[in-house]
């Protein structure tokens, strides 16, 4: 994904079906601010880890994603940062219409 830096808010295309690690690594950099980021439901693979989290080095991020809850394909910390060494968990709201994150 091209750098984010300088934007707060950025939705992922429905025709996107897989997030592999390292897809947000450079976009999502320590000079970041707040971002959100809308996730649809057609996103069935999201990639992570404790060791190499895809969106390590974000400051905060904030997760809206439309499906009710984790999708069962989605990686238990694909939503981890260990920036600092501390590791943290995003915050996600999840059931988030894209509708709704437009009007965020």
């Amino acid at each position: 994904f091209a750098t984010l830096e300088g934007s707060t808010k950025f939705k992922l295309s429905r025709n996107v079906r897989k997030v592999n690690y390292g897809a947000f690594h450079a976009a999502c950099n320590e000079s970041s601010g707040s971002i959100k980021v809308y996730i649809p439901d057609t996103v069935n693979y999201i990639d992570g880890g404790v060791y190499d989290p895809i969106f390590n080095g974000a400051k905060n991020i904030t997760f809206y994603c439309e499906a009710e809850t984790k999708p069962d394909n989605w990686q238990p910390k694909w939503n981890y940062s260990s920036l600092g060494g501390t590791g943290k968990m995003f915050t996600t709201n999840w059931n988030v219409s894209e509708e709704e994150f437009d009007a965020l």
